[in-house]
């Protein structure tokens, strides 16, 4: 694996993000975290009208970064459910992931971009809560996929307040969104 640093695509003019998570040390993860809440809820604050003919109502359940000696989030019901994960619960209307293994090994391996696309693929599921659709698992996951291309292009295009895309970081990104995806024959 990688040793040097991490690659760096927030802004370095960046506004601050205002975004409150539960569990967060302030660390830089937490700080590419934030950004990421940030940057796609303002982007489908835009999008949302224009795709779907709707308001944005941004999620209001809370963010959750856990660790296995802190409390489950909403929606977690054993620590297995969120071990090695992100998700978005519907529910609970909230965001939750695991901040011991997964967003700091991506965080290290592959940059904060690739960090920043798992919250676009977890909002992508708050998008279709918000647009009420309905679909089989693998469809849903690919469509939620699709939403976190579309931040993508967002960021590639200079749309972002928080973060830039050029072609090395969206490579090693892509990289980092492959390797935790869902394996096929994975149980919804």
């Amino acid at each position: 694996g990688k040793t040097d640093a991490p690659d760096k695509s927030i802004r370095e003019d960046a506004p601050d993000t205002g975004v409150s998570i539960e569990g967060a040390e302030n660390t830089p993860e937490d700080q590419v975290v934030a950004s990421a809440i940030a940057d796609i809820q303002a982007f489908w604050t835009d999008e949302m009208p224009k795709v779907y003919g709707v308001q944005y109502l941004p999620v209001k359940g809370g963010f959750y970064s856990w660790s296995p000696d802190e409390p489950l989030p909403p929606c977690a019901d054993d620590p297995s459910n969120i071990e090695g994960n992100a998700f978005y619960c519907g529910n609970a209307d909230d965001v939750a992931w695991d901040d011991t293994d997964l967003i700091p090994s991506l965080y290290q391996r592959y940059g904060d971009l690739s960090v920043a696309i798992v919250f676009a693929h977890e909002w992508g599921h708050a998008i279709q809560v918000r647009a009420d659709m309905r679909g089989a698992t693998v469809t849903l996951e690919q469509q939620a996929d699709c939403f976190a291309g579309a931040w993508v292009a967002h960021v590639k295009d200079g749309g972002s307040k928080y973060f830039t895309a050029d072609g090395p970081a969206l490579d090693r990104a892509l990289g980092g969104f492959i390797e935790i995806a869902d394996t096929p024959g994975t149980s919804a």
